[in-house]
């Protein structure tokens, strides 16, 4: 909201609005129902493994890592990993 771009998004999904925190699936299963996606036609971009990555993967959806932080890889299994959203346009054109 504050960046002025919601203009952009078909839908919104909040934490703070639905008393649900990231990884837990309800939080990602209410914004595919909002989109009316499945899991499997869906990607999700975030830069926390545990909270994104995770939970993301946990129902189905393919998983993309925007890396701010050094980790471990065997301690998450992102479909992607990307250090700067640019990247994106490679990976949804593909």
């Amino acid at each position: 909201k504050g960046f002025q771009i919601t203009q952009y998004f078909d839908t919104l999904t909040f934490s703070n609005e639905l008393l649900i925190r990231k990884p837990a699936r309800e939080i990602f299963l209410h914004t595919l129902t909002g989109l009316g996606v499945k899991p499997s036609e869906s990607m999700h971009v975030g830069d926390n493994p545990i909270a994104d990555i995770t939970g993301a993967k946990k129902i189905g959806m393919r998983a993309v890592w925007l890396k701010r932080q050094d980790l471990r890889e065997a301690e998450i299994k992102p479909d992607f990993v990307i250090s700067n959203l640019k990247e994106l346009i490679g990976i949804v054109s593909a």
